[in-house]
């Protein structure tokens, strides 16, 4: 009878038997991922000897395998591409090596030779290489907890990056050292692809990523108070609210010429896609309007986008000119001050070797975030432009390029998404685009740089 549960004489018997023993070894490597360490030469098996070779050198240098059908076309793309994403470039690597609490000039040598080395040995077409908010607060945030960043007048370190007579130097201890850090940041991304570990990034919960990044732009935007209010003295914690108070107890230092200044350009920049003193807020929210203005355009007409794109450049270009006009002292405005000129030397020679075993603790913390944020971005593009990126091919990429600009004065850089995603608009091909931007990278370098003095902050 349905439903009569006790009727079950009738019933055949389900037997359940134990599993086999299996060895521990045996048991693991089942679950592991194709990708993982246990078999990385799998797609070279059952091949003549000529293949295997002619796989080899693609899996190692993907650039031979494309470049055989590059044409004139798809260079005159990533040419445009890399143009426009040099102009965001610029004045993104200044700010960012202030997020790390760096010179400017390191940020501009980080866009330098890991965009060259991703191109010949990344996978993602559209992704942009270079210094990025997330990691840059996060470096300057852990370096801080082991050198302070600045020498005062006194050749004291200190977490302060100025007082009331002017900006403090840099501390090159804390320079040398995010250099250590840097390279063995690549070299723990090299050993992981090299390994082909690149799974690891597949169980990585993309809710993690996304609260990380949210939490790190309320801590930039935080970090960036001191300059828009024009204060002098400020509190080097990131949370909350040790910023609150500590803007509520230097409320004396506010100057409305500097917020005027500030406002104004983050106004402009933000259409596009603060230190108080009036002079600086009203600079700032002109051009803030402009950049916010010319967002909106390029989202109405596609015509607009480069308009958008080099909307940073431009209030770069237009400040420094204003402030040279106007004049720094009568404006009260700080500025960036002057970058060296030329190519950067070789920093190997800086490497404390005694200092590995604190480097190394921020280097494992960097290099995580600096790869779950590049492969994170290049997927996304590959998915929108139907093709696939090798999550072990792309760590070997990040740890070779922050290994190259760990020796050329550069920082831990990854890919970008703001110049991703430009890159992408602007109609990017290939990994040429990354080419391009870092030879005006490296034209700014060696004839441009004199210009950024009356850059503000």
């Amino acid at each position: 009878m349905a439903g009569d549960y006790g009727a079950r004489e009738d019933s055949p018997e389900c037997k359940v038997t134990i599993p086999p023993k299996r060895a521990i070894l045996d048991d693991a490597m089942s679950i592991l991922p194709v990708t993982a360490v246990r078999d990385p030469f799998k797609d070279f098996r059952g091949k003549r000897r000529r293949e295997q070779i002619k796989l080899l050198i693609y899996s190692i240098f993907p650039i031979v395998e494309w470049i055989q059908q590059y044409s004139w076309k798809l260079f005159r793309d990533d040419i445009i591409a890399g143009l426009t994403i040099a102009s965001l470039a610029v004045p993104q690597d200044i700010a960012y090596a202030k997020l790390a609490h760096l010179p400017a000039e390191n940020g501009l040598y980080s866009s330098l030779l890991p965009p060259y080395v991703y191109s010949v040995f990344g996978s993602s077409r559209q992704l942009a290489i270079g210094p990025v908010a997330v990691v840059s607060l996060l470096l300057g945030e852990l370096l801080n907890k082991e050198f302070k960043p600045y020498l005062d007048r006194k050749g004291i370190a200190t977490d302060k990056a100025s007082d009331k007579l002017g900006s403090f130097d840099p501390n090159p201890q804390y320079v040398y050292f995010a250099f250590l850090v840097t390279f063995l940041t690549g070299l723990i991304q090299l050993g992981l692809g090299l390994f082909r570990l690149g799974f690891i990034i597949e169980y990585m919960s993309h809710s993690v990523v996304v609260g990380f990044m949210a939490g790190a732009a309320v801590t930039i935007a935080g970090s960036q108070l001191k300059g828009l209010l024009g204060y002098t003295t400020y509190t080097p914690k990131s949370n909350i609210q040790s910023i609150i108070n500590s803007i509520h107890e230097h409320t004396e230092q506010f100057k409305w010429q500097t917020f005027t200044l500030g406002m104004v350009f983050l106004t402009y920049l933000l259409i596009a896609k603060v230190l108080f003193k009036w002079q600086t807020f009203t600079l700032g929210m002109v051009f803030l309007t402009y950049l916010l203005i010319a967002k909106v355009l390029a989202k109405k007409n596609k015509k607009f986008f480069y308009f958008a794109a080099t909307g940073p450049l431009v209030s770069v270009v237009l400040s420094a000119a204003f402030i040279k006009v106007a004049g720094i002292k009568r404006l009260h405005v700080k500025t960036v001050g002057r970058l060296p000129k030329g190519l950067p030397s070789s920093s190997f020679e800086h490497f404390d070797w005694d200092q590995t075993s604190r480097a190394l603790k921020v280097a494992a913390i960097t290099a995580f975030v600096a790869l779950t944020e590049a492969v994170a971005i290049g997927r996304t593009f590959a998915i929108k432009n139907n093709y696939h990126i090798d999550g072990s091919r792309e760590m070997t990429a990040c740890g070779l390029m922050n290994i190259g600009s760990s020796l050329t004065s550069g920082y831990v850089t990854t890919g970008s998404f703001s110049r991703s995603a430009v890159n992408q608009t602007a109609g990017a091909k290939t990994t040429v685009s990354n080419i391009v931007m870092a030879t005006v990278i490296l034209f700014t370098l060696i004839f441009i740089t004199p210009l950024f003095v009356n850059i503000p902050q």
